[in-house]
């Protein structure tokens, strides 16, 4: 009897310091998170350099690379809205414990406020590009500022499963969020559950408006097909067999994994407007899918070539046996005894591997091949971009591309 009350005590006091410390982190993250809310909301710039986490704060100089493509009124519009569906999301009926609402807040302010904000801010602007002005009330901007953010928020929910399974090491200059402490394999939850929390925000600020059947089936048809593009690169990455590797492989990732959230501004920017315009649609569509396409071929390439304190980002794709743009090419471009080496080394950990394929890389000349394929792209897209019918739309897509041209994380 003796025994089972001290196993009683003992395991009771382990869950009170266990919680203790927890609060303790909580407190201690306040005032980063409140720095960092205030630091999005004077629209700060950053550059990457370093970052670090200590007992679950975290330190660093990591850039918020909000981009320079919008007007001053637009980003103070855009991030003004951010507390407010912050608010909403800690404030849950479903939830009244006040360190798991805390960790909520963390979550939001640790992965949210940081970045271009390339997926949402592509929305707000293609909306305010193709909606009637008499249409532009402040009313209907509010609506595609959230909306914009909810399309970030499921881009974020895809970014933090990603770096799980690729074991990144950072992300926009930070440590990735399943490296801080107390979070971990628990991140998984957290992701599921930025996503899931869409639903909030729509069903309050959109159920009475006209397309709002339409928003919700176009979310999850989004979030079905680009997880089907995570699960596919998974079953290619690691397998060690690096002639499946090839260009049809890398297309088929990408349609889903990449150039369905890319094409996703065009969809929800219509939704918005509450018209079916099949021709913008199609070309927007086409030309947001183009550039999903150059986008992770820039990935690619700098995640082998570039400086992580330039991208944010610790490259690790010769190590997890990633199908990449280079590992594609440089196997159509490989003699048999050059395809060997990359058989031998592509997908393994070791030091002497990674460099035995980044060598090959070189002696391949893929940095040219890079630049090749850069220019005919840049001169397609262009051509795309000027068949659009609308000149203020036309602008927006020049100005995601000038963006996009610009890595930063």
């Amino acid at each position: 009897m003796t025994f089972v009350f001290m196993h009683f005590l003992i395991c009771t006091l382990h869950r009170y310091l266990r919680r203790l410390k927890l609060h303790a982190t909580v407190l201690k993250n306040k005032f980063a998170i409140n720095n960092t809310l205030g630091f999005i909301l004077r629209g700060g710039n950053q550059v990457s350099n370093a970052s670090s986490v200590t007992n679950g704060i975290i330190s660093t100089n990591a850039s918020n690379a909000t981009a320079h493509w919008f007007s001053e009124s637009e980003r103070n519009d855009f991030v003004s809205v951010y507390p407010y569906l912050a608010e909403d999301l800690t404030k849950s009926p479903l939830c009244d414990d006040t360190i798991v609402m805390d960790r909520i807040r963390q979550l939001l302010t640790h992965n949210l406020t940081h970045g271009k904000k390339l997926v949402g801010l592509s929305t707000l602007l293609l909306y305010k590009s193709i909606e009637h002005e008499h249409n532009l009330t402040e009313h209907n901007v509010r609506l595609a500022n959230i909306m914009s953010w909810c399309l970030q928020m499921l881009h974020t929910s895809f970014v933090l499963t990603d770096d799980m399974i690729d074991s990144s090491k950072t992300r926009r200059g930070m440590p990735c969020w399943y490296l801080l402490e107390d979070v971990g394999s628990t991140a998984i939850n957290d992701a599921t559950w930025l996503a899931s929390a869409i639903c909030t925000i729509l069903k309050k600020y959109f159920h009475n408006h006209n397309h709002y059947v339409q928003i919700l089936e176009s979310f999850k048809k989004l979030q079905k097909e680009t997880i089907l593009g995570q699960i596919i690169d998974e079953i290619y990455t690691g397998n060690r067999v690096v002639n499946l590797l090839n260009n049809r492989t890398y297309t088929t990732i990408m349609k889903y994994k990449t150039a369905t959230p890319c094409q996703a501004p065009i969809t929800f920017a219509l939704h918005l407007t509450g018209r079916n315009d099949e021709l913008l649609y199609n070309k927007g569509s086409k030309i947001l899918g183009e550039m999903g396409h150059y986008i992770q071929v820039q990935n690619d390439y700098f995640d082998c070539f570039e400086d992580p304190t330039i991208t944010g980002k610790k490259g690790s794709d010769i190590e997890g046996g990633k199908c990449t743009w280079l590992i594609v090419d440089a196997m159509e471009r490989s003699s048999s005894s050059q395809r060997h080496i990359l058989e031998e080394h592509y997908g393994k950990k070791n030091p002497e591997s990674v460099k035995a394929v980044r060598n090959l890389y070189e002696t391949l000349q893929l940095r040219k091949q890079y630049k090749v394929y850069e220019d005919e792209f840049k001169t397609r897209i262009r051509t795309y971009i000027e068949e659009v019918p609308i000149n203020a739309t036309r602008e927006v897509f020049y100005k995601i591309l000038n963006s996009i041209g610009k890595k930063t994380s």
